[in-house]
């Protein structure tokens, strides 16, 4: 059997930087709703717009001083991101980015500890979230349904953003007819909440993530094969 030698390990949390999370999002008013749903369309709007600008060679602060005046800057921000990394993407896998096309609604507003966590989404409490909407300025409101062993994540959560001591990104969207709402928490924050003790073993274990299959190898601290799957 061949042997293969380790030189070091990494730390999975010096890679992973932040865990998702989901709940659903429920509208205490239609009036609400639909001004939600006003703004995820012109935020795909403004990704597809962007996406062309980037295919076309615009300058960056051109591009992000347009999105800004479309939106609002934090969303613009978002907005930029997303396309450029689709543009990226795109390229990547031998697309033309031309004919990038976005089909589901969706709102992205990244995250900034200065701004209490984010700008343009805001947890008020375990169940209550609001959504910046930027065409005037107000706060639309939406009852907030986490699973119940997160709630005491997404309350560590809102007095470390209260305290502009951290941040997290928010994504919305709406699939089947409802609308869900996914927090980036950082990992740190999370693990306080759902560690279960310290890792006693010495072996060490290796994922190769595939669209149909994860490839598993463990070795020993000498780098030897102790067990494979798929």
């Amino acid at each position: 059997m061949s042997q293969y030698q380790t030189s070091s390990v990494v730390d999975a949390t010096e890679l992973v930087k932040y865990v998702t999370i989901t709940g659903r999002l429920v509208p205490v008013s239609s009036e609400d709703y639909m001004k939600l749903v006003r703004l995820a369309y012109e935020f795909r709007r403004a990704v597809l717009y962007a996406t062309r600008m980037i295919v076309n060679g615009m300058d960056s602060k051109e591009i992000l001083r347009k999105l800004r005046r479309m939106l609002n800057k934090a969303y613009g921000d978002s907005a930029y991101k997303l396309a450029k990394t689709l543009v990226e993407g795109c390229r990547s896998n031998g697309g033309n980015p031309r004919h990038i096309k976005i089909r589901k609604l969706f709102v992205v507003s990244e995250g900034e500890a200065s701004r209490l966590g984010n700008r343009n989404v805001r947890l008020e409490s375990t169940d209550t979230v609001k959504v910046k909407y930027p065409y005037d300025g107000s706060w639309l409101i939406f009852r907030a349904r986490f699973g119940k062993r997160y709630l005491p994540l997404i309350q560590e959560l809102m007095e470390f953003a209260k305290t502009k001591k951290i941040s997290y990104c928010a994504r919305i969207v709406f699939r089947n007819g409802a609308v869900y709402l996914h927090l980036s928490v950082p990992i740190d924050l999370y693990l306080r909440c759902f560690r279960r003790g310290n890792a006693k073993g010495s072996l060490i274990v290796g994922f190769d993530l595939n669209s149909d299959r994860i490839y598993m190898v463990i070795v020993d601290r000498y780098g030897r094969i102790r067990d494979v799957r798929t």
